[in-house]
């Protein structure tokens, strides 16, 4: 059986830790050529490097059959607190605006049967106290997906996200309670990378390929929809 991701050129934003660097490995075991998308070159370990200024992103030189925008900030915005000018700034403007022109420049050089997958958070549904700017950035990427798709959808081209519940990387680890769940979450553990950058393949692939317009939740049954 062939790889799924076979004679693909894809472009993987923030593939240097966590779950970039999962989606870019698994992307590479399936077959495709990676892009990776990075602050500086010498960080990535996978995939051929492409300094990124996510403030003002352009992409890699084409032809590129997939977009996948995993890189964000999370940063907190608490309503009565410090930072609250700045985190909503940097946020929307990395989440979402930085991620909207990235597609928007895809969109004009994508054929039939290419495709955008988006990394959101379990926080675009839910919400998370102390957390606004960035939650409202990922429910804002959900509304830009489902628009894209069906924009795109009649080009042939796919659109869509996937929202990632508790996850285990540098970003969170200092936050998440040591031994114990930080909500009930039904499979029982926290996720690790490895489980987003599975979902991510199957939606780049042709095993999807009358999926549009979708957010695939995947956060071990914590938040149900």
């Amino acid at each position: 059986m062939a790889p799924l991701l076979d004679n693909k050129r894809a472009f993987i934003t923030g593939t240097t830790r966590g779950i970039g660097l999962a989606i870019a490995e698994a992307f590479v075991r399936e077959g495709a050529e990676v892009i990776a998308g990075c602050r500086d070159a010498d960080d990535v370990t996978i995939g051929e490097p492409f300094v990124c200024d996510l403030r003002a992103p352009t992409l890699p030189p084409h032809p590129l059959h997939i977009l996948v925008n995993n890189a964000g900030v999370w940063l907190p915005t608490p309503v009565t607190g410090e930072g609250w000018d700045d985190g909503w700034d940097e946020q929307w403007q990395i989440n979402l605006r930085g991620v909207a022109d990235l597609c928007r420049q895809f969109a004009a050089q994508a054929e039939r049967g290419n495709c955008i997958v988006n990394i959101s958070s379990r926080a675009s549904h839910r919400g998370e106290s102390g957390y606004s700017a960035y939650a409202a950035s990922k429910a804002a990427l959900n509304a830009l997906t489902k628009s894209l798709a069906t924009e795109l959808g009649p080009r042939g081209v796919r659109v869509n996200a996937v929202a990632p519940g508790w996850v285990v990387t540098d970003m969170t680890r200092e936050v998440l309670p040591e031994g114990r769940l930080p909500e009930p979450i039904p499979l029982g553990r926290l996720g690790v990378p490895a489980d987003v950058a599975g979902p991510a393949v199957f939606l780049a692939s042709p095993m999807a390929e009358f999926i549009t317009g979708t957010v695939l939740d995947v956060n071990g049954g914590a938040y149900l929809h």
